[in-house]
């Protein structure tokens, strides 16, 4: 995560939203529908920033908003001339698809889709204002439109790095499944070999290989750095190593068991990637991407996230809730800004 998580009970539970959470639970069935949509107008700006600030795209993704009936299209002319035919674009087409790719034209065209979640909860817990409990409804509601963005979005990451036709091992590892320095900076050199004017600035690697990194040994990284590797609570606090920014994805690895994560299984499944090109013996991925000009991954975010009351038929069951959408698009516009490597 980029951000630290939203607290929405804290962030909406004041004494004028207290009031109207109350009233959304009156026996008057018009002013609970009055309140039930002024409850909506409070919480709504809230949980598309928690959306947003909680999603594991903020780093990647480029956000455009685009306006309600607008073609989001994007020419391609910045791509140096001569270089055309070098590289390929994914979209996504729709929610849950596979992503499509696009190898010719000058522009591009994002296809944008909804992504809709509900929520309610019993009158009861409004009336007699259960922060505790409506706020974790509402986090469930938001978490429906996060797990969506970030599936989305790395579908889309992940179809483009596989377009390449690279995946890079570590020749020089031990055994299968250690993530060793060598990686990186094998990956780096091939991705500035291969990159417009690029870098490896960015790798996503799984928990497991932040556990190795706390054990590498005093022939791999210096004692001062391996120092502060081990002691370090989070990414943030290591900073880069050989000028790469490391992110943990727990979508990524094998995991308990030997069982692949869920991302790392997309690859193989259903885009028909393979860990290891050579021994057929990686058991661990990793992404690199290229972030030194933010200029390959598009996400559009058309119009506002909007959220409606439930009607009568969920009132007669002495419940409320809310229910919604937003319109979102999500391109990777040159593959040569994403490497795949495994360990």
């Amino acid at each position: 995560m980029k951000k630290s998580m939203i607290d929405l009970r804290k962030a909406l539970a004041s004494k004028e939203a207290t009031e109207v959470l109350k009233k959304t639970a009156s026996a008057d069935r018009a002013e609970s529908q009055q309140y039930l949509r002024a409850f909506a107008q409070q919480f709504a700006p809230v949980l598309k920033q928690a959306v947003f600030d909680e999603d594991s795209l903020g780093d990647i993704y480029t956000r455009i908003p685009v306006e309600a009936g607008a073609t989001p299209r994007f020419p391609l002319d910045f791509i140096a001339p001569g270089t055309e035919d070098d590289f390929v674009s994914f979209t996504m087409p729709k929610q849950g698809r596979v992503p499509e790719k696009h190898v010719e034209g000058d522009e591009l065209f994002i296809q944008t889709y909804k992504i809709a979640n509900a929520i309610d909860w019993d009158l009861d817990y409004a009336r007699d204002s259960r922060w505790d409990v409506i706020a974790r409804a509402l986090d469930v509601y938001k978490a429906g439109f996060t797990k969506r963005l970030n599936d989305d979005g790395w579908h889309v990451v992940l179809a483009t790095a596989n377009s390449g036709g690279f995946m890079i091992e570590d020749a020089n590892a031990a055994t299968a499944g250690n993530f060793t320095p060598g990686l990186i900076y094998r990956m780096k050199t091939i991705q500035k070999r291969r990159s417009r004017n690029g870098d490896l600035t960015d790798l996503y690697i799984s928990s497991e290989a932040w556990e190795d990194i706390r054990n590498w040994s005093t022939t791999e990284v210096s004692d001062n750095v391996r120092e502060r590797l081990f002691f370090a609570p989070d990414f943030k606090s290591v900073g880069s190593i050989g000028g790469v920014n490391l992110h943990e994805l727990r979508e990524l690895g094998e995991g308990t068991g030997g069982v692949a994560e869920e991302y790392q299984q997309y690859l193989t499944s259903t885009l028909g990637g393979a860990l290891s090109t050579q021994t057929n013996t990686d058991v661990e991925l990793v992404v690199g991407l290229d972030l030194s000009k933010r200029d390959s991954f598009i996400m559009v975010e058309r119009g506002e996230m909007e959220t409606f009351e439930t009607g009568e038929q969920l009132h007669r069951q002495g419940r409320a809730g809310y229910y919604g959408w937003m319109r979102v698009g999500f391109a990777g516009v040159d593959n040569r800004r994403a490497i795949l490597g495994s360990f």
